[in-house]
């Protein structure tokens, strides 16, 4: 009798162990999760970020009360009619905003990266289900949270006179160049080249390899188009902003 070799059931492992494992092996974490659902994790990632938001917004002060009046300048001098009542709602505005939209982000953000990542993957024929992709996007927000962690930890040591802006705090190459003098599209793709955010794409085209039954190649494609069409839309947003 023809002895049919089988192939090795996925380990098993539990929810927690997930979101360790993500760092590390990857791959073991989406092949295991082929068939699960995404929302119970994307609920976990949206708790720790809202958590960590708040960390932040507390640690890394100055810096945001700098980014804040960095753009009441930039609307005031687009709009030297408003007065300073306006300015101080203004800034109250963008604050609540910048608080909001970090939690915000997290579920809204997946939704839309886990369609594009489904529907850019279909173009190199992956297999795998909107359910996946959702995944996918979900657990790629994971160096993001470690991201938010190192922030809030260099928010505690770090001189507040150095925290002159969003940038100057951040753990890209933004860091290292004067926000004041150079050019906001180049501090954009600074940011962009956020080694976090990298580690994230990196996440994705693993993921979508991995459950879409692709070659890793193809994987990496897909999440090089994907860092793409996010960056696009980030750099027209910066084009038009008041003295850009």
């Amino acid at each position: 009798m023809t002895h049919v070799p089988v192939e090795p059931a996925p380990s098993s492992a539990s929810f927690v162990e997930d979101f360790i494992d993500i760092f590390y092996t990857p791959s073991s974490v989406f092949e295991r999760r082929r068939g699960a659902s995404p929302w119970p994790a994307l609920l976990v990632i949206t708790g720790l970020f809202a958590i960590l938001s708040y960390v932040n917004f507390k640690l890394l002060g100055p810096a945001i009360d700098a980014e804040i009046a960095s753009n009441i300048r930039k609307i005031v001098e687009a709009n030297p009619q408003m007065t300073a009542e306006a300015a101080a709602g203004t800034a109250g505005f963008i604050r609540m905003t910048m608080l909001a939209g970090a939690v915000v982000l997290v579920p809204l953000g997946t939704l839309i990266l886990g369609l594009v990542l489904w529907l850019v993957a279909k173009l190199f024929e992956a297999q795998a289900a909107l359910s996946a992709a959702f995944f996918v996007a979900t657990m790629s927000w994971m160096p993001r949270v470690l991201e938010s962690v190192l922030s809030a930890l260099q928010g505690l040591f770090l001189d507040p006179t150095a925290m002159t802006s969003m940038a100057a705090v951040s753990l890209s190459p933004a860091r290292f160049v004067d926000v004041a003098t150079t050019s906001p599209v180049l501090v954009l793709l600074l940011q962009r080249l956020n080694p976090f955010v990298i580690w994230s794409y990196i996440i994705i085209a693993i993921g979508i390899a991995v459950m879409g039954r692709i070659p890793r190649s193809k994987g990496a494609l897909t999440s090089l188009i994907l860092w793409i069409l996010a960056t696009v839309p980030a750099l027209l947003g910066v084009l038009r902003q008041p003295g850009s």
